[in-house]
């Protein structure tokens, strides 16, 4: 089940993605096209998921990614 979501701005964010991962190829043909294609799928998928469990209110999201990555 999807949670709610603004469909426009998805296909914006969607088609960038997709736009960055071509760019990337073209520039770098041994890159895995299928696979990119695979984790963009799954990436959005995940993404207009419906949440199953609420965090607890003083978590965020980014409270668990290591600063590095931030």
């Amino acid at each position: 089940m999807f949670r709610e979501f603004d469909p426009q701005m998805v296909a914006l964010a969607v088609g960038g993605a997709i736009e960055g991962v071509i760019s990337h190829w073209l520039t770098h043909p041994e890159f895995d096209l299928d696979a990119a294609a695979d984790e963009l799928e799954t990436f959005t998928l995940y993404a207009i998921e419906r949440p199953r469990t609420r965090l607890p209110a003083q978590a965020s999201p980014a409270s668990s990614v290591p600063r590095s990555v931030l």
